[in-house]
């Protein structure tokens, strides 16, 4: 009868809280406006505004594009290394240095064909925009991850800019101790602004 009698009390407790947690506020409405930039784009995986307002996109089969500000679609950049497009490798995020308006300089990881199989490395260049078509120069690898995959294997680059990315830069961090690579060279001062790797095989 006890159990029967403590079963029944915590029935009602269960149902009780229940109950009160579901009297959250209700959530506004709004409205989603869908706008269509630009048309055209082949599997486009990751962009970056640049200061004129034009979009410096990269399309997963390795090629990188300017979209100008009335939607336009520039010729493929020029000067982007080889990459290993297949699966989710390919060429993969783009950032911009910190000094972008006086270097010129951006950041990009692509996936790197290898005789041995692919990997993940990350390359610096500097951005032509104002010429057709626009052009990378001076382009350096400045990371190779080791050993080579033979499987498909994707990096992201991830900017640790606030608290609420800290744990997934703390991701990021084992990641890169566990593959010997360390953090990416400095892009610059200013500001509590970290870049690291972090992925997933």
């Amino acid at each position: 009868m006890r159990f029967l009698i403590a079963a029944a009390a915590l029935i009602a407790v269960s149902e009780t809280s229940l109950a009160n947690q579901t009297r959250a506020p209700a959530a506004p409405t709004s409205q989603v406006t869908v706008q269509t930039v630009a048309e055209g784009l082949d599997h486009p995986w990751g962009f970056e505004f640049l200061p004129d307002g034009r979009i410096l996109v990269t399309e997963r089969d390795g090629r990188m594009r300017i979209v100008s500000t009335d939607g336009r679609l520039s010729q493929p950049v020029a000067g982007v290394p080889e990459v290993f497009a297949q699966g989710q490798g390919g060429l993969l995020d783009v950032a911009l240095a910190p000094d972008f308006e006086t270097s010129g300089t951006i950041y990009f990881s692509f996936s790197e064909p290898r005789r041995d199989g692919n990997g993940t490395a990350v390359a610096r260049a500097r951005l032509n925009a104002d010429v057709s078509p626009p052009r990378l120069e001076d382009v350096q690898v400045i990371f190779h991850q080791q050993p080579s995959y033979r499987r498909q294997c994707t990096f992201w680059l991830a900017h640790c800019a606030n608290a609420r990315w800290e744990a997934l830069c703390d991701l990021g961090r084992a990641v890169s101790d566990a593959l010997r690579a360390g953090p990416l060279p400095s892009l610059g001062q200013g500001g509590p602004h970290q870049w690291r790797w972090f992925g997933a095989g």
